[in-house]
Parts: structure tokens; C-alpha cells; sequence
């Protein structure tokens, strides 16, 4: 609750210099106001999760998940939003190894997401998680509104699909 007081005080105070300007902001629609502000927070909460220290959700069997800091949310259909993180993904084994997304969970609410991430021995690569469907109920319309998420992972051999390390929980808070 802080975090949201904080990020609407930093809106006003990046919305400062527009008033000063002369905007006229009682000749604004509300939904221009609120696109205003929406913009406005949206752009605080990239700066502050580009800033953040990069964070591991996966690390095990050689294999390791990082945020990187860059989140979008898009709106799909069906009042559903998309949530895209950007992620790097390593491999320091010396065998070939996969991490797979088994379930997620956004503020509490289960969304859809399939992410596989098969990488050969020393390798690294840029991926995305995409989560799909998450409900309208989990209050998430914008990424402000962003409190929580559970990554659920497992590791594999991507030669046999043989199961190494099963239920990898993360829970991640912004």
C-alpha cells in the first residue's frame, strides 16, 4: 500500500512540470487524465524495476532464471491481461538441461503460462514468460497494481524428458 502511495505522490510530482507549463488540466477528459496517470505510473514502475537488483526465481540442476527487470501487461481479450517478463536464462552444467513453468500465480490468482526454457551445456539465452488469462479478479489492470507472483518450475533432461528437480517454488513481491 505504501509502494502504490509512494508511485501516485512520484505521478503528481512528474505531473508538476506539465501543469507548469499551463496545461490546462480541467480541459482534460477524465479518461485523458487518467491515461495521463496511467502513463505516468506505468513508466515509475519500469524505472523502478529496471534499477532493482536482477532476481532469481530458478537455480537448480545448473540451470538458473533471472528477471531482468523489464515487465509489460497487456490487455487481451475477454477482460483478461497478458503478463510478459523478460528473463535470462543459463546453463552452467555440463550437460544440456530445461526449466519448465508449471504453474503461476499473479496476486494470488492462477493465470495460464507456458514457459520452456531448454539450453545446451554452458549455454545462456533472452527469453520471455508470458503469463495469459490473468483474471480481471486478481485486480491487475495495470502494472502498479502488481503485488505478487508464484512461479511454480520444474528441471528436466531435454534428451530423456525425465524429470530432475520437481516443484522449484519462487514467490516474487514488487
Amino acid at each position: 500500500m505504501l509502494k502504490k502511495l509512494i508511485c501516485l505522490l512520484v505521478a503528481v510530482v512528474l505531473c508538476l512540470p506539465i501543469y507548469a507549463a499551463a496545461e490546462d488540466f480541467s480541459a482534460m477528459s477524465t479518461e485523458e487524465l487518467q491515461t495521463l496517470i496511467d502513463q505516468a505510473r506505468a513508466e515509475l514502475l519500469n524505472r523502478e524495476l529496471a534499477t532493482a537488483e536482477k532476481t532469481v526465481i530458478v537455480e537448480a540442476d545448473g540451470i538458473t532464471v533471472t528477471l531482468t527487470g523489464e515487465v509489460d501487461l497487456e490487455a487481451a481479450y475477454d477482460d483478461t491481461m497478458t503478463l510478459k517478463l523478460n528473463v535470462i536464462v543459463t546453463n552452467t552444467s555440463d550437460k544440456d538441461m530445461a526449466a519448465c513453468l508449471d504453474s503461476v500465480y499473479v496476486n494470488g490468482w492462477e493465470g495460464w503460462g507456458f514457459s520452456s526454457f531448454e539450453l545446451a551445456a554452458g549455454k545462456k539465452a533472452k527469453d520471455t514468460i508470458e503469463v495469459y488469462e490473468v483474471d480481471v479478479d486478481a485486480e491487475l489492470t495495470a502494472l502498479e497494481e502488481l503485488e505478487t507472483i508464484e512461479f511454480h518450475f520444474y528441471t528436466y533432461d531435454p534428451n530423456s524428458y525425465e524429470t530432475v528437480t520437481d516443484d522449484i517454488v519462487t514467490t516474487v513481491h514488487f
